[in-house]
């Protein structure tokens, strides 16, 4: 059965995927009345509409992304419902979409046990899911859906930071520690590249107080400001100078992000990575941020400090990693 209620509006990274799942049109018509006005976290809601089991999995497979779907316990089978919580956490294997599951008939099962032994957010009568009611389970299910992201991404970006802690840990030269650096940066905030590499990731590694080089030298840099690379960023773009070296440690605005990492012990050096990401940053970012920041300023700790004992010991030295 597929509903023609409205198109849903187009992929939008700036909302939350809300699935209305139901033979009903009116249980669709009513649903969308009641959530359309819902601003969670700074994103709207974008409706998806599905009539049928079969056509709630096609929806799922085609939308990995779904925050939270509304799904009718009943419809063309008794266990329609069922069917689709197991489609979706068994064959797909999808863990994130937050399930609430309405039935307008009594259950085979009783409630408990479907509660328990499915994976479900919620589990409610029809009857009894009022305008207020409804509307504080989807937004209760989408600060779930959005902590439990927020968690994954944190684990991976763990990951992430480990292997890149070791490959800045194995740079011999400050080039390579800047280049790699960046790399890193980019890979721990998960930023996908942009068709054509026109997107708005730019980032520049710059000298702040080090005593090889000028304060505001553009070690490397990746993007639009790739052409600052080897030039002081007070002679390139003075605004974009000011508001990366006057900062102590971080700072973000609406688009731009700068941290500064300071070696330990030998030189007591510190150096400004700058990003243009297009975007603001996230909450569950600024931690993953602030241990880069400190994980990469003890590797550059290390390169310094072997760098001081390569010009001592001269160009034989190799560290032993």
């Amino acid at each position: 059965m597929s509903f023609d209620i409205e198109p849903a509006a187009r992929a939008n990274e700036g909302h939350w995927k809300v699935l209305l799942l139901d033979d009903d049109r009116e249980v669709h018509s009513i649903s969308r009345l009641v959530l359309q006005d819902i601003h969670f976290d700074g994103r709207g809601v974008e409706f998806l509409h599905a009539g049928s089991g079969r056509e709630g999995m096609e929806l799922f497979a085609q939308h990995p992304d779904i925050a939270v779907a509304l799904i009718d316990m009943v419809m063309e089978t008794d266990d329609a419902g069922l069917n689709i919580v197991k489609y979706v956490r068994d064959t797909l294997g999808n863990p994130w979409p937050r399930l609430i599951m309405r039935t307008g008939q009594p259950s085979v099962l009783p409630e408990r046990e479907l509660v328990i032994r499915y994976d479900i957010h919620d589990y409610r009568s029809k009857s009894d899911l009022s305008s207020l009611k409804l509307f504080t389970a989807v937004v209760s299910a989408l600060r779930s859906y959005r902590d439990l992201v927020a968690l994954e991404r944190a684990r991976k970006a763990a990951l992430e930071l480990a292997n890149a802690t070791m490959a800045m840990v194995r740079a011999i030269s400050l080039q390579e520690f800047a280049e790699t650096a960046l790399r890193a940066f980019r890979q721990v905030l998960d930023v996908a590249p942009q068709p054509g590499g026109n997107g708005r990731w730019a980032a520049m590694f710059v000298a702040g107080t080090q005593g090889t080089m000028p304060e505001g030298t553009v070690v490397a840099a990746t993007g639009a400001y790739g052409s600052h690379a080897g030039n002081l960023i007070q002679q390139c773009d003075p605004v974009l100078s000011h508001y990366a070296m006057s900062i102590d440690t971080f700072r973000s605005s609406a688009h731009l992000l700068a941290i500064r990492l300071r070696s330990s012990g030998t030189g007591l050096a510190n150096f400004v990575i700058v990003v243009d990401l297009g975007r603001p940053i996230t909450f569950a970012e600024k931690s993953i941020i602030e241990f880069f920041r400190l994980k990469a300023g003890e590797a550059l700790s290390g390169l310094l400090h072997n760098e001081v004992a390569r010009h001592r010991l001269g160009h034989a030295y190799r560290p032993v990693l």
